[in-house]
């Protein structure tokens, strides 16, 4: 179910049309095998009512901490495909298309990024170092794809030559960011990713669904036939979204109901916004949405699932970049590194204080936990040129911690998980009439032993609730040393930094 959170949403305001089929034409160079999908209006949210409030025009490093120019900041328009393993909710690949704002240049992502010139079915290639391929489409329009797999590539490339398309959902969620206005659209298509059975299953194990098992199923009835699940934000000030599940079943939930049943999926998905619990639920017969206001922290949260197999370097000749340059060889190498270094910090404290809060709980961290890893592979992705080695070292250690903090609620659901399963009535100490368990010190003369399977089944679900507590306290201390050990670290930076360059960090 954790892939349920990577997508979007069709959102219903009235909007300016783009030129028509602008992004469904951009999607529909992705690999035929995509089965989620991200559009990014790069050129949209820079100018839309947020971006102008925040003035991301004029400082794009804002733009940037907000998740908005994870892309080439002279990229127009961002699609990303990719290929996920359901049986694992991990991408097996990602491709993205970008139409630039400026005529490509590959000869200097080759000088500048230490790449490798290729030629794949004619079309001019690079091979860059972080494990991705950059493939020119024509003067405007870039495609890479990682990992840096040449048959892949290869493959791609065929299947384009071809015409061969996406899927017919995935195209209609194209189709309907050209007309919507939205700035983010996100779609997965899940069509037969779920078994019936799988989701009776997974729904009884949840407390959302309270009205018994006929709710639970006619609530897997409806998540069984599955189409895919949409993600849609616009970047008014503040930002509002929606998410929905599209199915081929007629939804016979209450709204309640349906709310509870979307909200832990989501939390289970480690994808869930502490704003959704505010989110108005509304049933229009096949499809289950919420919609409601973003905070800051929420869209860079959305944003971070934004990312380009690329780089957010630039890629294209930027007639900025020359008057960039002249500035930079003003300075002194020491001033440069100082600028940089500090920018680099900055970031990387903006993304650990928006996830520090959900290093309090376990149950926070549980709900967040793909936003870690997702927060981890941008820290990791900020560019290294000019950044202070000390300060590397830091992002780096906090990268490896977010992913240590996520990996501890996985560790605790296999762990606890394994556990139970070997749980069975020989595990559990002689049980006694009305369900009661033997006396903690070991005496029995007050209960007399049950003949009924009941009660041994009610004293193996106790042992069992007895291990996942263990488990959750152990996760818990981790997770607290972690989080002390991260804000150590900070603390420890910040000084070094300070008193190195003479500016505060």
């Amino acid at each position: 179910m954790r892939c349920l959170l990577l997508v979007v949403c069709v959102l219903t305001w009235v909007a300016p049309a783009r030129a028509e089929n602008e992004f469904k034409l951009l999607a529909n160079r992705l690999p035929r095998s995509t089965n989620a999908l991200v559009l990014l209006d790069v050129e949209g949210a820079i100018h839309s009512p947020l971006g102008e409030y925040e003035g991301w025009s004029k400082d794009l490093e804002k733009a940037f901490n907000a998740g908005i120019t994870r892309v080439p900041p002279n990229a127009k328009r961002f699609v990303l495909g990719a290929e996920i393993d359901f049986e694992y909710m991990k991408p097996i690949w990602e491709a993205a298309a970008l139409e630039m704002s400026t005529p490509i240049s590959l000869s200097q992502v080759i000088k500048k990024r230490n790449g490798t010139s290729d030629t794949i079915e004619s079309f001019a290639a690079v091979a860059l170092p972080e494990d991705a391929y950059l493939i020119q489409f024509d003067e405007h329009t870039l495609g890479g794809i990682g990992p840096a797999n040449r048959k892949l590539a290869v493959n791609w490339m065929r299947d384009m030559k071809e015409g061969l398309k996406l899927t017919p959902y995935l195209q209609k969620a194209a189709n309907f960011s050209d007309n919507s206005g939205s700035e983010v659209i996100v779609a997965l298509d899940l069509y037969g990713a779920f078994s019936l059975e799988r989701i009776v299953a997974y729904l009884k194990q949840k407390p959302a669904i309270k009205e018994g098992d006929a709710n639970i199923q006619r609530a897997a009835k409806f998540l069984a036939s599955v189409q895919g699940v949409r993600l849609g934000i616009r970047l008014s000030n503040p930002p509002v979204a929606a998410v929905a599940i599209d199915c081929e079943q007629k939804c016979e939930l209450e709204p309640q109901a349906a709310k509870d049943a979307l909200l832990q999926v989501l939390a289970d998905g480690g994808v869930l916004l502490d704003e959704m619990r505010d989110w108005k639920c509304t049933i229009k017969e096949h499809e289950v949405s919420l919609s409601g206001k973003l905070t800051k922290d929420g869209l860079r949260r959305v944003l971070s699932l934004v990312d380009s197999p690329t780089s957010s370097n630039k890629t294209s000749a930027d007639p900025t970049e020359s008057k960039s340059e002249s500035n930079s060889k003003t300075s002194t190498p020491q001033s440069l590194m100082a600028e940089k270094t500090k920018q680099h910090y900055q970031t990387v404290l903006e993304m650990f204080d928006d996830l520090k809060k959900d290093l309090k709980t376990i149950d926070n961290l549980s709900v967040n936990a793909t936003y870690f890893d997702r927060y981890a592979k941008r820290i990791e992705r900020l560019p290294l040129l000019n950044v202070d080695p000390v300060m590397l070292d830091y992002s780096s250690y906090i990268a490896a911690s977010l992913r240590a903090a996520s990996g501890n609620v996985r560790t605790m659901g296999i762990r606890g998980g394994s556990r139970q399963a070997q749980v069975d009535s020989s595990d559990v100490p002689y049980s006694y009439s009305y369900g009661y368990r033997s006396g903690w010190d070991g005496t029995t003369a007050w209960a007399v032993p049950y003949t009924s399977d009941a009660g041994q089944l009610q004293a193996v679900s106790q042992e069992r609730r007895k291990i996942r507590a263990e488990e959750k306290g152990i996760a818990a201390t981790d997770i607290h040393k972690i989080r002390d050990n991260m804000i150590d670290a900070t603390t420890k930076v910040r000084r070094t930094m300070t008193e190195k360059y003479q500016i505060e960090f």
